[in-house]
């Protein structure tokens, strides 16, 4: 059975795998608003409304049309590649995930993608940004110090004022 009318047979992941999906983007949400809510609990200088509205709305992209699938997808091999497993797409997949990902960067606004320039992320956006970032450690079991370090500098530039408030929000988080 085809679970969205725009892919072909090839292309319809398992309902297995959209369930899979489903759970995992529930609790990766469930994360960041915990880490939202952190944050808005210790830090007078960010608006909390703002701070607990980004909670709520947070990935919500990733139930779309455009993204939904392609995220299942996507899921569904990150899922495979850390238990060790070799996972391969079926044809045109690969395509339709790398478009959906490019959307979703660039129309929320907690990823740097979405501003012509990271330096143009407010500090909710960095607030978002960070818990987003807090969520995907939490899941993985790894540091998101280690991952802002990458990340910072050589993938994004932002300014020294940001820089400080991702390293506090970090340290907030860890």
């Amino acid at each position: 059975m085809r679970l969205n009318k725009f892919l072909n047979e090839e292309e319809s992941p398992t309902k297995e795998m959209v369930d899979f999906y489903e759970k995992r983007t529930k609790r990766h949400i469930d994360r960041v608003i915990k880490n939202l809510n952190t944050i808005a609990e210790e830090r007078d200088d960010l608006n909390k409304i703002a701070l607990l509205t980004r909670g709520k709305t947070h990935d919500k992209s990733k139930y779309s049309n455009k993204e939904k699938i392609p995220y299942v997808w996507l899921t569904w091999w990150h899922k495979e590649k850390n238990a060790g497993r070799k996972f391969e797409y079926p044809k045109g997949v690969e395509k339709k995930i790398k478009v959906a990902a490019k959307g979703h960067v660039s129309i929320n606004k907690h990823h740097p993608d979405a501003h012509t320039s990271p330096s143009k992320m407010s500090n909710i956006d960095i607030a978002e940004m960070i818990a987003d970032w807090a969520a995907m450690s939490q899941e993985l079991n790894n540091s998101l110090k280690e991952w802002a370090d990458k990340n910072i500098g050589s993938k994004w530039k932002f300014n020294k004022e940001q820089i400080k408030l991702i390293y506090e929000l970090v340290e907030l988080l860890k």
